[in-house]
């Protein structure tokens, strides 16, 4: 075989990669979130949820979304290990104008969420749901986000592991979905 005809093979090669491969795995993982996050909460967080106070790891508590601007919503259990990889993602957007909330979901006992903390180096505030909280956000996978409005409007949900690339782009778009 010829150089000529090897740089030909590649090139076609590479051609059905970005015109049939890349469309095709975009697609399936498309379909894969669609399917995972299909019991979120899609449209306001329930009036009751708003309004019920959480304990949160450091002692106090806090409301869900009570806040004046946009407000980026965590869930995780301490036990997912896909959480600990994404939940150093969120600490670069907790210091900007995006209040991050985070609520531990799926624990028994306070001392998990305080390791799960250690270990995945997240430095945002922890709420701490249980099942009742679950329930009405309709959390079936881990990690869980909710990107909602000052009213409590859900913007976006997802699930599964984002990247900080991938967190960039929702919040990206969930602030051009509040403009229009």
């Amino acid at each position: 075989m010829t150089n000529h005809t090897r740089a030909s093979t590649r090139r076609s090669t590479i051609k059905r990669w970005l015109l049939r491969d890349i469309p095709l795995i975009l697609a399936v993982y498309l379909v894969i979130q669609t399917w995972q996050s299909r019991d979120l909460v899609d449209q306001s967080l329930p009036a009751q949820l708003q309004q019920r106070s959480l304990p949160t790891l450091t002692g106090g508590v806090a409301t869900i979304g009570s806040h004046q601007s946009m407000s980026l919503i965590y869930l995780f259990a301490p036990w997912c290990e896909i959480c600990k990889l994404s939940a150093a993602n969120l600490n670069e957007w907790a210091n900007q104008d995006l209040k991050v909330q985070s609520i531990a979901l799926s624990w028994q006992e306070r001392s998990e969420v305080e390791a799960f903390k250690n270990n995945s180096d997240l430095n945002t505030d922890i709420l701490l749901g249980g099942d009742l909280e679950i329930s009405e956000l309709g959390v079936r996978v881990f990690p869980s986000y909710l990107i909602i409005d000052q009213n409590g409007q859900v913007i976006l949900s997802w699930t599964g592991y984002t990247s900080k690339a991938g967190l960039f782009l929702r919040l990206w778009w969930a602030r051009l979905s509040l403009a229009f």
